[in-house]
């Protein structure tokens, strides 16, 4: 049911972890400057320092023992928000649980659905637990109502800059860890071995990116059909918390063999590494591998680099789990296999049959639709910014905090509860919060 329990304006706000830069920090003293209260809980030495103010708490107790603390915490403070960068962030997740629990409303931010330049606030979650409207029809009315929006960027960072804050926020975790002995970085690698392991790929890049600029000239101006499978980073939560694989490899071993048996026999096929993938895990030779063993590695191709938009403009159809480049396709006119579950996973504009059907019969994208799904996500969950440069991160910040402080969360008539997605992710697979699912089922039931 669309509006139901829409977010109220935040007097008390709970502030977890961020992103590693100032951007928490500034929310918080924008929310100030609101006549919000701010209280914020840190989990580690990064956490202070990025913090920087004498307005927070210090969590340093192991793991089990963040449930009956966040809990007390927010019931002392009064805490009627609970606001925190990545919604399956294990500390996160628990904190959600016990606000929900509380009637506390809770509010994440991350990376935005579109890009660049915007960022996701949005109640609960992200993608399964997103609370955007799955009807077409729904979405429509909703975006005529919300009016059109300015995509043009306005701010920008180079990955140089998120990767320097990336890399120290999780070193000074690594190498102070006796400060914080208990605290969980929940990362699949260890830190320091991640990060030597991007050295091999940065002194190659100039090659691979020579490379993917022929292969997609090649698909591009060759006439063949062609599919583009996106590839996503090997430890994103989109994956491990959001999809049914437990890894990348489950994803390619399931696309190949697929493509092989229902493919156009002329049909190609292209797997892009995502751009800031570390390189622990060789994919290409996963790609390889999988293509000998399907017999067509003449028609499956693997690229690290090259131009995103122009690969899509031709392409055929694009597979993918979650990633944004689903968006993307559909905006270009470019029917999209989601596998996993999706924002823009929505009937009438995402391929909704097996994967099987989709090589042959992917069927058409509205380009209309996928603008008003694009417009109503930028004016109900989305405020322009970034957490990086300075002017993107006191944009997003101060709109942030306003969105806070109004109430102004998913916006527009743009919130059904129970999350809509739930219902789907269950039948795919997706391991789900319990509680949530018990919600979605019973929902499910009443209709």
């Amino acid at each position: 049911m669309s509006g139901a329990g829409t977010p109220l304006p935040a007097r008390r706000v709970l502030i977890l972890q961020g992103p590693p830069s100032g951007f928490a920090r500034q929310v918080g003293t924008a929310l100030q400057d609101r006549g919000v209260f701010v209280r914020r809980v840190n989990l580690c030495l990064s956490d202070i320092l990025y913090w920087g103010r004498r307005d927070a708490v210090t969590f340093r107790g192991p793991f089990s023992e963040w449930e009956s603390y966040v809990e007390a915490l927010i019931k002392h403070e009064r805490i009627d928000c609970l606001l925190y960068f990545a919604d399956r962030f294990p500390y996160h997740v628990t904190a959600q649980r016990v606000a929900r629990r509380l009637g506390v409303q809770t509010v994440s931010y991350e990376f935005g659905y579109i890009r660049p330049d915007w960022i996701i606030v949005e109640h609960g979650g992200q993608s399964v637990y997103s609370h955007v409207p799955v009807d077409l029809a729904e979405i429509r009315q909703l975006a005529q109502r919300a009016g059109p929006v300015d995509l043009s960027p306005k701010y920008g960072f180079d990955f140089t800059t998120e990767a320097v804050n990336e890399v120290f926020f999780h070193l000074v975790n690594y190498f102070f860890r006796p400060f914080f002995w208990h605290y969980v970085a929940d990362r699949p690698h260890d830190p320091l071995l991640e990060y030597l392991s991007y050295i091999p790929r940065l002194l190659r890049a100039r090659r691979h990116r020579r490379k993917a600029g022929r292969v997609v000239d090649d698909l591009s101006c060759g006439g063949a059909p062609y599919f583009v499978a996106a590839l996503q980073m090997q430890g994103d939560y989109q994956i491990r918390d959001n999809a049914a694989y437990e890894d990348l490899k489950g994803f390619i071993d399931e696309v190949v063999p697929s493509f092989a048996a229902h493919a156009p026999a002329e049909a190609r096929l292209v797997f892009k590494l995502h751009p800031l993938d570390n390189g622990l895990v060789n994919l290409a030779k996963l790609v390889r591998r999988a293509a000998q063993k399907a017999d067509v590695e003449d028609r499956v191709d693997f690229i690290d680099g090259g131009d995103l938009q122009q690969l899509l403009r031709q392409a055929r159809g694009c597979v993918v789990i979650n990633s944004t480049v689903g968006l993307q396709a559909l905006r270009q006119g470019v029917p999209v296999k989601p596998m996993g579950g999706a924002v823009y996973d929505i009937p009438g504009l995402a391929f909704q049959g097996p994967l099987d059907r989709f090589w042959s019969a992917p069927g058409q994208v509205s380009r209309e639709d996928a603008m008003m799904l694009v417009r109503l996500l930028a004016k109900a969950v989305h405020v322009q910014g970034d957490f990086y440069s300075a002017a993107g991160r006191k944009a997003g910040a101060e709109a942030l905090a306003d969105r806070l402080a109004q109430g102004d969360i998913n916006g527009f008539g743009c919130y059904v509860d129970p999350p809509p997605r739930i219902a789907k992710a269950l039948q795919i697979g997706i391991a789900v919060d319990p509680d949530l699912a018990v919600a979605a089922t019973r929902d499910a039931c009443k209709c």
